[in-house]
């Protein structure tokens, strides 16, 4: 298991173990993952194949217009279809981002909630769309996004290797 911030979290080595959604309510349950936290992201709903989280923007995330920066709006769009697909999967995989499409409808204030929601649209082996929203307190829509996402399969074979070493070393084999 990795030291640090992710320890706490969940082990790297438990991807590819139960369920996505599983998992995703783990990590919704403990304290913060990092980009999450660095975004003030907080887990509202969760369900199979749709996450909704609240975002109450600080100031940090401010342009110099006054108004949320484009870029922290496109992480929370991001970062709500990553956790979003992750949920489809069984076994519990992760995904990276191929593409993301945003639309900025409306500017986002500070210190004002906001919604972000990811629902998948399609799901396959090789590639999974979800499309996201950023609504504000009156159901206003102000960005959209469309985000394609692929199994992270690298991620899921080092899990799967640390798994049978920790198994090995626990039946006094040693690292295999």
């Amino acid at each position: 298991m990795r030291r640090g911030k992710e320890s706490t979290i969940i082990s790297n080595a438990t991807w590819g173990t139960g369920t996505g959604l599983d998992r995703v309510r783990a990590v919704a349950d403990s304290l913060a993952h990092t980009v999450r936290s660095h975004l003030g992201l907080v887990f509202s709903e969760l369900e199979k194949g749709r996450v909704v989280l609240l975002w109450t923007p600080a100031d940090a995330v401010l342009n110099p217009a006054g108004v949320v920066h484009g870029g922290y709006m496109a992480a929370a769009l991001d970062e709500v279809c990553g956790v979003t697909a992750i949920s489809l999967s069984n076994p519990s995989t992760p995904y990276l981002t191929m593409s993301l499409n945003v639309d900025y409808l409306r500017p986002l204030a500070a210190g004002q909630t906001y919604t972000v929601a990811g629902t998948v649209q399609q799901s396959g082996g090789t590639r999974t769309l979800v499309r996201a929203e950023i609504s504000d307190a009156a159901g206003q829509l102000c960005a959209q996004a469309i985000c394609a996402l692929t199994p992270n399969r690298k991620v899921l074979a080092a899990a799967a290797r640390a798994r049978a070493t920790e198994r090995a070393q626990e039946n006094g084999q040693g690292p295999l």
